[in-house]
């Protein structure tokens, strides 16, 4: 719309009369007086963002208990500023609620045959069930807050923690996943390796971690883990391990990830990658981080292994984003004249 722009640049102007004592510096987002939607708030700093190019910078606030400006206009500049904000944002709401609507389907939908997703459900939501240790169940915990009260994709705990390949005499992953394959589900999230940098024990033989039979022996679980879920045609999304704070286990870590890596690219299934999401720009490990709101905070256990709240959402996130655009990819936008209709 045309007139924005020019309303946007009043608005900042209006902005410069409004008295210091209401006024407060930040540099990445605008909080306006508290009868203004969080989401009105969120939608206007992008829109304005986007209008004027100007970073917001300023908080407006009217804050209980401060003795008021005796500048008699005060009052007036706020109601004016109130309302130039919700005539703003208002558009841009309905403008963002589209893009999104937009963003989860597609006006051509990929050819079933080339879709990562083949299993669709005929009705209801997607089933995404999570599988791993106790780092895949961290991944479910942050899996089920992105997803919760979503109406495309449904988020179920398959996790075991204190498991993992390696040690099928503590709990048998292998003999599980045929079990739970007869489930009706459509998507797995599967995160190991948490527990696996052990020996690999059979009848009369144990391979210690990273020689030759351990790895073929490795492998072969994998492909086993894997296979039941192929069958059915069900999306995968193999989570790899992240940096820790040992670096001999991050050594380990490493080569864990390699075969990981190797054994989704045969089976051509997608191997998510998030080593340097949780690591300094020299690939170390750091506790503190960026959560998904740009907020510094404590993204690691101190164990140095595991996540905190925050990390397990930040990486559900990272996931969530490959699971959409896929979903996207195979869901046809509705028609809009039919819509008007």
């Amino acid at each position: 719309m045309v007139y924005q722009p020019a309303v946007a640049a009043l608005l900042f102007t209006v902005l410069e009369l409004i008295p210091k004592e209401l006024i407060r510096t930040d540099h990445t987002n605008l909080r306006l007086i508290p009868v203004i939607p969080l989401a009105l708030k969120r939608e206007f700093t992008d829109f304005a963002r986007e209008m004027t190019g100007t970073r917001v910078t300023r908080w407006v606030r009217m804050e209980r208990g401060r003795t008021k400006p005796s500048a008699c206009r005060t009052p007036a500049v706020a109601a004016l500023f109130l309302s130039l904000t919700v005539f703003l944002a208002i558009p841009a709401v309905f403008h963002a609620d589209a893009a999104r609507a937009e963003a989860s389907c597609r006006t051509q939908v990929v050819a079933p045959e080339d879709a990562y997703i083949q299993n669709i459900p005929k009705s209801g939501p997607y089933k995404l069930y999570v599988f791993g240790d106790s780092l895949g169940d961290g991944a479910w915990a942050g899996l089920a807050r992105r997803f919760k009260g979503d109406e495309t994709v449904n988020v179920f705990r398959k996790t075991k923690v204190n498991s993992g390949i390696v040690r099928a005499d503590r709990y048998d992953w292998n003999r599980a996943i045929l079990q739970i394959a007869r489930e009706n589900f459509h998507i797995a999230v599967m995160m190991f390796g948490a527990n696996d940098l052990q020996s690999i024990r059979v009848p009369g033989r144990r391979y210690h971690f990273n020689t030759e039979g351990w790895r073929e022996q490795f492998k072969d679980r994998i492909d086993r883990l894997i296979a039941p879920l192929k069958r059915k045609k069900i999306a995968i999304y193999w989570i790899g391990l992240p940096v820790v704070s040992k670096p001999n286990y991050t050594r380990d870590y490493r080569i864990v990830n390699a075969i990981f890596r190797e054994k989704m690219e045969e089976h051509g299934i997608k191997f998510i990658d998030v080593f340097a999401l949780f690591a300094s720009k020299s690939g170390t490990f750091v506790r503190h981080g960026t959560d998904v709101n740009g907020k510094m905070t404590v993204l690691r256990h101190k164990d140095g292994v595991h996540f905190s709240i925050p990390g397990n959402v930040k990486l559900a996130s990272y996931v969530e984003q490959h699971i959409r655009s896929d979903i996207a990819a195979v869901t046809p936008c509705p028609n809009k004249a039919e819509n008007q209709n």
